[in-house]
């Protein structure tokens, strides 16, 4: 009785604290609200709990103000910054007496810098309002495939998740640039040129653009904070690289009926920066990009040929068709000499299908418009080991009884083809139990032979972080715990991803 009557007195406390730094309409403790935190997308990755608050934050005085907070009533904070539905886990509580961070309402886009090619924008902004804005300015952003309208954009550069142009991927962290955050010590931090010297405005009248990610001095402390779950600080906001506006656009369609028959013709195409949209999918997720139903994405599917690269041309100015003409010559030369079946068009998908695809956000996330759920499992590799690990993801789907038909397949080029982003889709209807079930066994038991066969798990959420860390050397997991004693001493920013597991 009497912990029952002092939890009750410590949440009034700590409510009565959070409306000190918070208006009313920027905390809560309602259940409704809570229970929407409580779960994601991604039902297989991550074992939750309710949270105890959620706030939303709009400045950062507000964020230091309430990792003190959390910091003295030993509370562990979660951040998110996209709209429902969530993905991975990286929004959940895993512990209880939690408060998610939802940066939501920090929705100010502070430059868009035509001459630098460069934007900086608040952790808020999502995919559809990020893209309205960067077309008035006359730029074109770097965004993934068909990114979902209500996700965050600085989350999603803070995940790591690819682009669409690996000729303009410099490096595994590009789009993202320099960043301002708060580090769970408390101590706000910019990292990169807008580390100074001079505040923004300072150094934007002395021509500074932010630009550069590197340092302050031989620390680039943004690699840190990047892909790790939230673990070691909170960003308030992000500078992004960005390109000018496209005026004319060319597709292109190298078709196969096996996985590796385009490879040495994809290869060729990255050495020389063809193209500037690179990617490979099967017919399955061609046809959930561009269909609108289930319908009409399986009548897409049987209609399209297996395997798909889509190769996108694109000119700027007076000689936006001149540059079109002769990379498409380039391009044609290239398939007659490695073989490749190209072609300007695909049965029912028109070049808007695939504009929309490549410039525009996706009203809902694309890959839960078919069967209404999806676990993806991605990695790193490179390209001419994709189809062993194809095969791999096959086989145990076989095994399973999972139903080969549902599974698709995304392989993105990165950093100008050094590497590529291998992504296997399983559908299936989340209403249905025993699919349910099958998937979730699939995906565990595909996850772990992928691993096992040499995957790179470069963004490794909730369960494969236990399957990877226990097979990572001991003095990796040290220095990866010594750099969070340095940056969040308490554990208060997200326990329990990566291998952050014990509570200090």
């Amino acid at each position: 009785m009497f912990k029952k009557w002092r939890s009750i007195k410590l949440s009034d406390k700590v409510l009565s604290e959070l409306k000190t730094i918070f208006s009313d309409n920027n905390v809560s403790n309602s259940i409704g609200i809570l229970k929407s935190y409580e779960s994601d997308a991604s039902l297989h990755l991550v074992s939750s709990k309710l949270p105890s608050y959620v706030v939303w934050p709009e400045n950062i005085k507000q964020i230091q103000q309430l990792i003190s907070l959390a910091d003295k009533n030993s509370f562990s904070l979660v951040p998110t910054s996209s709209e429902p539905p969530r993905f991975y886990g990286t929004s959940i509580a895993r512990k209880k007496n939690s408060i998610i961070v939802d940066f939501t309402k920090m929705k100010k886009i502070l430059k868009m810098d035509k001459r630098n090619r460069v934007t900086l924008i608040e952790s808020g902004v999502n995919f559809e309002e990020y893209i309205k804005e960067c077309k008035k300015a006359g730029l074109r952003p770097h965004i993934p495939l068909y990114p979902y309208a209500k996700k965050s954009v600085v989350g999603a550069s803070l995940d790591r998740e690819p682009v669409t142009i690996p000729k303009y991927h410099w490096d595994i962290s590009d789009p993202l640039l320099c960043t301002e955050l708060v580090f769970g010590t408390g101590n706000m931090f910019r990292t990169g040129a807008a580390a100074g010297p001079g505040n923004l405005d300072e150094q934007r009248e002395a021509g500074g653009a932010q630009k550069n990610p590197m340092g302050p001095s031989q620390f680039s402390p943004f690699r840190i904070v990047q892909g790790s779950q939230g673990s070691i600080g909170l960003v308030t906001w992000a500078s992004l690289k960005v390109d000018r506006a496209i005026d004319s656009r060319k597709n292109f369609f190298a078709i196969s009926n096996n996985l590796d028959t385009n490879f040495d013709f994809i290869y060729e195409i990255l050495k020389y920066r063809l193209g500037d949209e690179l990617f490979l999918v099967n017919n399955l997720n061609l046809a959930i990009l561009v269909g609108d139903d289930k319908e009409r994405i399986n009548q897409l599917k049987e209609k399209l040929p297996k395997w798909i690269v889509i190769i996108s041309v694109t000119g700027i100015g007076e000689l936006a068709s001149e540059k079109i003409d002769w990379q498409k010559g380039d391009i044609h030369e290239y398939s007659k000499t490695f073989e490749a079946n190209l072609t300007s068009e695909l049965a029912d998908i028109s070049d808007n299908d695939i504009s929309r695809v490549l410039e525009e956000a996706a009203p809902q996330p694309w890959r839960l418009k078919y069967l209404g759920g999806c676990d993806n499992i991605f990695f790193i590799t490179t390209l001419d080991k994709t189809k062993d690990f194809k095969k791999i993801m096959f086989d145990v789907a076989r095994e399973e009884g999972f139903n080969e038909s549902n599974i698709g397949v995304y392989i993105q080029p990165m950093i100008q083809g050094c590497n590529v982003h291998c992504e296997f889709d399983l559908y299936y209807d989340p209403k249905n139990d025993k699919e349910n079930r099958l998937a979730k066994k699939t995906f565990l038991r595909a996850s772990e032979a992928l691993i096992d066969s040499g995957a790179f798990f470069n963004r490794p959420y909730g369960i494969w972080a236990d399957m990877i860390y226990p097979k990572t050397q001991d003095l990796v997991i040290e220095s990866m715990k010594k750099v969070k004693d340095i940056f969040d001493p308490n554990n208060i920013l997200c326990p329990g991803v990566l291998c952050f597991k014990e509570d200090k």
